[in-house]
């Protein structure tokens, strides 16, 4: 049976990184400090996982989400930050859809 690659959905502020990871069907939710200090706690937290197939996402916020999306690419960790309008107009067309049916 083939198990669903890790996705970790990555809500960015200038404070801290609120991380919902998703893996094997399960969801964990914590939070870390947006510092450098931080990335390596952040790195601990999940090293119980293969990594390999990973996949990171978070909007982009400003510039407050560069810090992490750099240091996750230069482990050469799938990162996809997208625009937040994007987002925005997903949720939207799910909403009418949803009120549609």
């Amino acid at each position: 049976m083939n198990s669903l690659c890790p996705v970790f959905g990555i809500d960015v502020s200038k404070e801290s990184l609120s991380v919902c990871l998703l893996s094997s069907g399960k969801e964990e939710y914590f939070t870390v400090p947006n510092n450098v200090k931080s990335f390596g706690s952040f790195l601990k937290r999940i090293d119980y996982l293969d990594l390999s197939n990973a996949k990171f996402v978070m909007e982009a916020a400003g510039i407050y989400h560069l810090r992490i999306a750099k240091q996750l690419a230069e482990r050469d960790y799938d990162v996809m930050v997208l625009n937040p309008l994007i987002i925005k107009r997903y949720a939207l067309d799910a909403d009418e859809q949803s009120q549609d049916g």
